[in-house]
């Protein structure tokens, strides 16, 4: 967490900050998410359009 005073002369204190995560269970299997750079990137290097994996794939 990031926290940036932006008017001079005030001060104050952060006592504590909670984060939530939500989502599912770990699994063995892969997940990926590309982003809008993904296209810009593959283009200045075609070896990151290509997305491998080690193991077999499952589903389920």
């Amino acid at each position: 967490m990031r926290a940036v005073d932006l008017v001079a002369g005030d001060v104050g204190t952060i006592g504590a900050v909670t984060l939530t995560f939500f989502g599912s269970r770990s699994t063995a299997d892969d997940v990926y998410h590309f982003t809008e750079d993904f296209l810009t990137l593959r283009a200045v290097d075609a070896r990151r359009g290509v997305v491998a994996t080690r193991a077999p794939a499952t589903t389920g």
